[in-house]
Formats: structure tokens, sequence, C-alpha cells
């Protein structure tokens, strides 16, 4: 189809171009981290109802009553459902469903994440990276309101601080040095930031009467 690449991506191929890997060379059963990221950020935000996904050119909705499109939408959520849980990539089924250009990007805006680089609109028309300069151009950048890119920043800098220690608590990471620092968090309130943050909380931090720790 000729809307393929410039308007639609299999969940497999996106996953493995945002992350820098060729699609074609990856192992199902041993797929690198950032890939298998992008694949359950995918399918997580298909079941929370705001990412749509498509197979076979054909929108995936289990409220659909037609018999046809109600045992394609049940099958794939079992698909999926085993993919989130068991990590069971495969391939062929992951190929086969598509995700939108415009509803990825939506997406992203409402993630506080950069859109995807092949999306972008020189990669779309087949234009040059380089600006006038012979630089790489960064103008996508410009298109996030500045509250968002502090939004990005402040979640960006909990999720690497998470990864490096989860047993920090919410109000850990809040009060860290790194984000008075660099996170905006004068900006934002502690309440604001952790239902932004609950994404990214392993589930020590979510634990009923979790005490802060010393700061690090």
């Amino acid at each position: 189809m000729f809307l393929e690449g410039k308007e639609f991506k299999s969940v497999w191929n996106a996953a493995h171009l945002w992350a820098g890997y060729d699609p074609e060379l990856t192992d199902p059963n041993a797929l690198p981290n950032e890939v298998r990221d992008y694949i359950h950020w995918f399918i997580v935000g298909h079941f929370r109802g705001e990412l749509p996904l498509r197979r076979k050119w054909l929108l995936i909705d289990c409220s659909d009553e037609s018999l046809f499109n109600g045992l394609l939408s049940i099958t794939t959520w079992v698909k999926l459902r085993r993919c989130l849980s068991k990590n069971a990539f495969d391939k062929t089924f992951l190929d086969s469903l598509r995700i939108a250009r415009g509803e990825l990007i939506r997406w992203c805006h409402k993630e506080f994440r950069a859109p995807p680089p092949f999306w972008l609109p020189e990669a779309i028309n087949g234009e040059s990276s380089k600006n006038n300069d012979g630089n790489e151009d960064t103008s996508w950048y410009d298109t996030f309101p500045e509250r968002d890119k502090q939004r990005i920043t402040m979640l960006e800098i909990a999720r690497q601080l998470w990864e490096q220690n989860q047993t920090l608590s919410y109000h850990d990471i809040y009060d860290h040095d790194a984000m008075a620092k660099y996170g905006y968090t004068s900006k934002f309130s502690f309440e604001v930031f952790k239902k932004w943050a609950s994404r990214f909380a392993p589930e020590a931090a979510k634990a009923p009467g979790r005490r802060p720790q010393s700061k690090n």
C-alpha cells in the first residue's frame, strides 16, 4: 500500500527504527531492551484506549459487535497480553499490527516524548535532515511548548534515577538534588509530579506508607 512507511508502520518496524536497530537483524527471543520497551509502550497505550492499532488495515476494536472484527480483536488482545506479560515477541504477529503516524505523534505529545525521527517531515519527504550549515536540523524541538519541555526534562530525570535505584520513593525522587537543580520541580507540585511519574515508578515506590530516604 502506498501509505506504508509514510503514514503507517508496523509495531515491529516502528519499535526497531525508533530504538536504532534493523528490524530484519534482531532475534525475537533476545530483543534489545530498547526495542522491547517501545513494543511494551505501544501495547500499554493501546490497552489504555489512547493508541489505536490496526491489523490487516482494520482498526482493532473489542467493542465492535461484528463477528469477524470481534474475533480479530479478541485474538489480537490475547497475543498482546502474552507479549506484555511473558515477553513473547512474535515477529510475524507484531509485523502485522500497524500504527498511524498522526496517532502516534499525538500519543507522543500526551506522554511528553519527542516524536520518532523517522516520522519527522524531512524523513517522510525524503529531505535532508541537515540545515544550511550542514548540521542536524533540530527544529522539531521548537514545536514543543516551554512547559512541555520542562515536564519532559523532569520525567526523564525521574526515570533515570529510578533506573539507578528502584528503592527510591516518589519523595526521594522529587527532593533529589538532581531534580532540584535540573528538573523544574519548583514549577510543579509534588502531587502533579507523582501523577505524571507513576508510569515510570517501580512497584516499591507505589507501596503505601513509603517514607523518604535520606538525600543522595
